[in-house]
Formats: C-alpha cells, structure tokens, sequence
C-alpha cells in the first residue's frame, strides 16, 4: 500500500507521462501542461526540457520529483514523506595537496608505479578510509606536472650556481631501446662536477626520445639541445663519458671536449668477446663453432704451446669463411678468429653448468629434495643463479652457485677443478666492474688503476695468484697460482690478457681522453705510487700533468690574450708568423701515410709554443687569425756580433712580461707538486683529502676540483635504464613516451625532493 501511496500522491502533484516526452511536469510551477509541440522544438533544437521548464523532473525517476517538491513545495509533502533527506547532502571532497604530492614523489617517481594505481578498486577500499585526502587520476597528474616542474628549477639552480661558482662540468650520455611493439630509443644525459666545497654531484639533465635517423651529427644536436636546457654551452664541459657506441661517440667528439670509454665496458668486452653465447643466433655461426670444436678437440688434451701453434692457421681459415661480418665488410668481436675458437673450446664445459642449473629449475621437487638433504646433512645449499644474455658476471655467478651445490650433483674433481680455475681468472673482472660501479667512488682516478690491475693480475707467471671469489674462499681457499691452471682456463686467460691490449690500444692510447685519465689518477693521493706509474714515463706524465694545469690557471687566458696581442703588432713580424708555421713538402701518399706526413718544424721558444697551442685548439674554438706584417730586417753575423758586441734582447717588452708571468705560473705549478709529492697519503676519500690540503696548493687544488670531477663509467646511465626496464613493458602499452622521459627524468633525480 506504501507504494500506490506514493503513485497516487506522484499522479496528484504531476502531469501524467505521455509518450514521446522523457520528462513530467509539476503542476504547482506549470499550470498548463505544455503540449507536444513544444516540447519537441526544445528537442530538435539540442535544448534539455528540464532546463527549459520549472519544475521538469524524469519521468521514471521518483527521487527526482520528491526531491523537487522539498527544494521547491515542502508545505505539499505527505505525511508518509519525510521533509528531510534520507541521505544527507555529500559535501565536495578536499584533495590533500600534500598526500598526493607525497604519492607522486615515494610511488610514482621513487617506485615507478604506474598512475592507475590510484583507481584501483582495492587500493581505494584500503587506503580511502585511512587517506581521507586521496585524490583521483586528474589531482595525481596535476601534482605530477607540479613537481616535474620544481625538479627541473632545482636542477636548473644547482647547474647555475656551480657554473658561477667557476665549476667544470662532464658529461655522460647513453641510449636505450625497451623490449615494446613501439620501441623509442630514449636518450639519457647527466652532468657531473665537485662542487667548491669538494663534494662530487651527478644529476640527470635530459631524458627524451632519440628520433631516427640517429646519427652523430644528429647526437650532437640533441646534447646541444640539452645543455642549452639548462643554460650551459660545450664550452663548459671539459670531458664527456660514454660506452663504445659509434653514433653517440661521434656526437659526443662534436662538442670539441675530450672524450673518456666507460671504464666497466672496457672490462666487460674482454669477457664478452671470450665466454660462449647463451643462445646460438645464426647457423653460421655454429656451424662456424662445430667445425673450431671438432678441429681443436685433438689440441685441448695436448700441452698450450704446442696446440696453440699446430691448429691456428686452419681455426683462423675456418673462422674467415664461416664467421659473420659486421655491417660494412669489417670483422667485429663476434667474427674475430680468436673469439670464435675461445668461445668453441670453453662452449662444452659452460654447456654442462647451463644444463644443471636448466633441470634443477625445470624440476621443483629435484629441488626441494636437494635442499632438504643438504639440511639435514648441515650441507650449505644456495639458490642457483641462471645466467643472462646482457651480464657476463651472471655466467660467473651461475658457477659458483653450481660450486657451492656440488653435492647434489656431484661434478667429477677434475671438473670441479676446472670450474674453479673458471671463477679465478673471472674475478679480477668482476672486481673491477664493482669498483668502477660504486655511486659515490667511480672517479674518472680508479679508471687506469683498476684497468692496469686486471692486466697485472692476469699475468702468467709461476707465483702470480689468481683469487677466488669471496663465496669460494671458505672452502676452497684463497686462490690458485697461474702455474696451475688447467688448459681450458689457461687459454681462457691468455685470451683475456691479450684481449685487455687490443681494447688499451683501441679505446685508451691516443684518444683524447688519454690526457685526463692520468691526469685524474696522478693528482689522486691513492695511487700515487701504484705500480701503473712503473710502465711508463713518469716525468713525461708529469710535465704533461704541468701544462695541463698552467693552462687551468685563471691567469693563463688573460696572459695568452696578451701574447696574441703581442704576435699582432706590425713591428713584430717574427712573432706573428709563429703561430702558423708554412706546411712543408712531405714524400708521403698523401692522408699522412708517408714519413714526412705531419712532419712540423720545432718551436724555437716559448712563446712559439704557446701560440701554436692556441692554433691547434681550432676544434673546440675558432683559431686565431694573424694579419700579414712588414718584411723582417736581417739579422746580424757572427762577424758583426764580434765587432760590435752581443746584442741585446729586442723582443718587445709586452712579449717579455708575459713571458715572464708564465714563468712564474709555471714555477708555482711546478713547487705545489713537488710538495704533493712529499705529503703523506691518508686512508680518507680524494675529496676529503684535497679538502684538507686546499690551502697549501691552491692551484694544484682547482685543477684536481676538475679531474676529480670526471666519473670513470657510465654505470649511473646503466642502472637508470635498469630501472626503465621495470615500468617500459608491454605490460603498459598506453604509456606515452613523454611521461616515459618525465618519469626517467624524476626518478634519476627524486633524491633532491626527498
């Protein structure tokens, strides 16, 4: 009976319902019920009759014409309907600015969680009743543009500041392509330099997609574009870092400043280039490595040397026809001979420790059983480590979890011996990556040290000592000697030895960044008297390091300013013609092959040299141009000097005191190293060291600021491309790349919102 009620007091307060029309009307605002027509001319013309009309409400909705007769007619209502709602009025909800900034800094910067998380429907049953402030999608991805913002000017400031304080910067850039349908090569740029209080800082300036055709010049465009982001020129950067990639190399090179290899790359081609590929990729190549296998089988049971030297010249004709070429006609590290015959002869033994660690993980009660009965044998059992196609030191550590779990399946001794050996002539490797990788520690100082330990190390000589990694030294010792290795491991590490020179000759010697590695570990107290100082030249280096630091002199511009002024002076036509010396006849075929290709005459005096300095600096600033002067006068004979007396220095007197000014410079360089020299070293940090011993170098101590400055890998570009890894899947495929970057760009430099 409620209901008919209710009908007939609905009937009683309301036009009827007609067909056609979606609304009723009430009777107390419209008198006359409109008709059909007009009702339908306020549809045709997009208008809403509810909205047109007072008193309009839906005609199947109850709530809506009680609602309307308590805002409107309460005094009408029946006793059977309350005056009041059943239901109070919901107030707007108030977003807590703070909890949604806080969600956006730990969740989606620091965690990479993705923003629908916020919708979830469990989420929102949890944590609604505890976060009263808990805001949707749209306050999350405002706060989101709200704090990339103040990230940026938080970068911004910090660059602007170092840069006026007189800090030089390094740059360091990466590329990376995630495993999506939409692949975007996302391109990755961080700034590192040590601020004047001696504290080393890295930031990321510029994370963003790299649009084909991505090609040196077009590299050196997107890092102008990034640095002019944050109001910085090339000229500020004093070197650049990157991996062994071509294309950012060459854009790198076009910025003018010295260029520095990754120090873990350097490490971890050797091993790449030597261990067995997880997966075969082509049919030639194994074809390539059956055939190697097959040919050397007879060899690996005979003493090195001779193996070596009987079954070289057929593996390396085999190699030539069945190995791949790389693009454009040249052998890469995956064809070369060497490689395709050490990854053959090493490819049984890593075979039998891929398939042990396949069938324990294929077999989930193999497993337990053998984690129970080494249990209760008081055995030590550890989970085994599968090996990945990116990580070379995940193929060590995938034998020393197959190691510490030989009882289970209970490789032979010899085997046993064999995989040890494996893990000695690896750890060198792995000991210098985790060096090169540390956050806080991975100067550009430990580059040349780490690199020539691992040669030092690898060695082979009868009491050099290969050491076992930290997990095997409880059981099996602390190392093995060189002269006791087996000849797989033998050859494993000759291959690495000489694998080691070939990368020192390709990426260190000569390069431009050759001059600032040893800059950085000289002026480090650590390795002041490290045994790489005993392989080359040590005077050489440091007569290098001086003129490294005479030119950081803050005085050095001005006073080669003056001297160029000097060289323009029309009544010192000798001088002017020193900065650009007349090429010379070579007898070479031309591109510098002969021996009088490059062939250029001495400079004659100081100041000779310093122009020519400044001439050949034209690849990072335009070469200075001297105007043409007067004929010189002939010089006076012997005959003459005996006649008349020595003659006097008529070198212009502006000439002479900058000159002398040098000298002076140069003298104060030249005593603050030798008191470097004579200075005990500490166990603290460079940093902290220098910090201290600032005021007794001052000028040692700029140029160390800036060395020290430069990091020694690109592990920090690394491991944020490890992190992109996680949230950059086919898992979220409405992910737009922009938020990509923003997010990349976020969580690289979350740290300073924190």
């Amino acid at each position: 009976m409620p209901a008919a009620a209710e009908r007939s007091w609905v009937h009683r307060e309301f036009w009827p319902a007609r067909p056609g029309v979606p609304v009723r009307f009430c009777r107390r605002c419209n008198a006359v019920e409109p008709s059909l027509e007009e009702v339908q001319n306020v549809i045709d013309r997009g208008g809403k009759p509810r909205r047109h009309w007072k008193g309009a409400c839906g005609f199947a909705s109850t709530s809506a014409m009680v609602n309307h007769m308590r805002d409107c007619h309460e005094d009408a209502l029946p006793e059977t309907v309350s005056t009041e709602r059943s239901t109070p009025s919901k107030s707007a909800k108030k977003v807590d600015l703070q909890l949604m900034r806080e969600w956006v800094i730990y969740l989606v910067l620091g965690c990479l969680l993705p923003f629908r998380l916020v919708h979830n429907r469990y989420v929102k049953a949890f944590l609604s009743p505890r976060l009263p402030g808990l805001g949707g999608k749209h306050a999350l991805d405002l706060e989101f543009k709200a704090v990339m913002q103040d990230l940026r000017e938080k970068v911004l400031s910090m660059i602007r500041a170092a840069r006026d304080s007189g800090c030089r910067f390094t740059l360091s850039a990466d590329t990376w392509k995630p495993k999506m349908k939409r692949r975007k090569h996302y391109l990755a740029c961080h700034l590192d330099w040590t601020q004047k209080d001696w504290s080393h800082t890295s930031v990321c300036i510029y994370v963003g997609v790299a649009e084909a055709p991505r090609t040196g010049d077009r590299y050196t465009e997107l890092f102008k574009k990034a640095l002019e982001s944050v109001e910085l020129t090339p000229e500020h950067i004093q070197a650049s870092v990157s991996d062994h990639e071509g294309a950012i190399r060459k854009g790198l090179r076009g910025l003018g400043a010295p260029l520095i290899g990754c120090g873990c790359h350097c490490l971890q081609l050797c091993c790449k280039h030597a261990l067995p590929d997880l997966k075969e990729r082509t049919k030639k190549r194994k074809s390539a490595a059956a055939k190697l296998d097959s040919d050397s089988s007879s060899s690996d049971t005979s003493d090195e040397s001779s193996s070596s030297s009987s079954s070289s010249s057929s593996e390396a004709e085999v190699a030539e026809k069945k190995a791949p070429m790389a693009p454009g006609g040249v052998k890469g590290p995956k064809g070369d001979p060497a490689s395709v015959e050490c990854k053959a002869k090493l490819k049984e033994s890593f075979s039998r420790y891929r398939s042990i660690v396949r069938y324990f993980a294929s077999h989930d009660d193999m497993y337990n059983e053998m984690y129970s009965a080494a249990a209760q044998a008081e055995v030590p059992c550890v989970a085994y480590q599968h090996e990945t196609p990116t990580r070379w030191s995940s193929a060590l550590l995938q034998i020393v979890s197959v190691i510490r779990n030989n009882a289970a399946h209970a490789l032979l001794r010899s085997e046993l011996r064999v995989a040890l050996q494996f893990c000695a002539v690896l750890e060198p490797f792995r000991l210098g990556t985790k060096l090169l990788e540390g956050d806080d520690k991975a100067l550009a100082s430990l580059y040349l040290p780490v690199f020539h330990k691992c040669m030092e190390t690898l060695e082979v000589t009868g009491s050099a000592q290969l050491p076992y990694p930290r997990e095997l030294r409880e059981m099996h010792g602390q190392g093995c000697k060189a002269r006791e290795l087996e000849v797989l491991p033998k050859h494993l590490l000759r291959f690495l030895h000489q694998d080691l020179n070939k990368v020192r000759e390709k990426h260190f010697q000569g390069t431009t960044g050759e001059a600032w590695l040893l800059a950085a570990s000289y002026v480090d107290p650590r390795f002041r008297g490290h045994s790489m100082w005993e392989k080359m030249s040590k005077k050489e280096v440091k007569e290098m390091i001086c003129k490294m630091v005479v030119e950081s002199h803050e005085k050095y511009p001005e006073l080669r300013e003056r001297l160029r002024k000097a060289a323009e002076d029309p009544m010192n036509h000798k001088l002017e013609t020193l900065g650009r010396p007349e090429p010379k006849k070579t007898r070479g075929r031309g591109r510098g092959r002969g021996r009088g290709a490059g062939r250029q005459e001495k400079p004659k005096s100081t100041s000779e040299a310093i122009l020519r300095d400044s001439a050949c600096a034209a690849a990072s600033g335009p070469a200075v141009r001297l105007q043409p002067g007067p004929r010189a006068l002939k010089e006076r004979t012997s005959a003459e000097d005996w006649l008349f007396g020595p003659q006097p220095d008529r070198r212009p007197a502006a000439e002479v005191a900058v000159l002398d000014d040098l000298k002076e410079v140069r003298k104060q360089v030249e005593a603050e190293m030798l008191h470097y020299e004579r200075l005990n070293v500490t166990g603290e940090s460079p940093l902290s060291w220098w910090r201290s011993h600032e005021g007794q170098m001052p000028v040692l101590a700029q140029f160390a600021q800036a060395a020290l400055g430069v990091p020694g890998s690109s592990a920090a570009l690394e491991r944020l491309f490890s992190k992109a890894g996680l949230f950059i899947t086919r898992r979220r495929p409405r992910l737009k790349p922009g938020r990509a970057s923003d997010m990349l760009f976020g969580h690289a430099n979350v740290q300073m919102l924190l």
